[in-house]
């Protein structure tokens, strides 16, 4: 089973975060649970939720369900 601690960042993220944001990602995390997914690369780097991933693991989330598209199709997460 892979987890989430399984997939890499990317190594030059555009999107810096700031303390305030990555610490309302945290609290939001930590009261509602993960309510979004982030996109992966066939190497498994991290395209888009870099810091959401970061602020799973710091709620000690780690299991993943992994959808695998061609890009032909949208995932909801509900």
């Amino acid at each position: 089973m892979t987890k989430l601690t399984d997939y890499k960042p990317l190594s030059r993220n555009p999107n810096k975060g700031t303390q305030r944001g990555t610490g309302i990602l945290e609290q939001s995390v930590r009261e509602l649970g993960a309510g979004r997914s982030i996109l992966v690369d066939k190497n498994g780097v991290i395209l888009a939720g870099n810091h959401a991933q970061e602020a799973f693991v710091n709620a000690g989330i780690d299991n993943v369900i992994e959808v695998e598209t061609d890009g032909n199709q949208v995932v909801v997460v509900k």
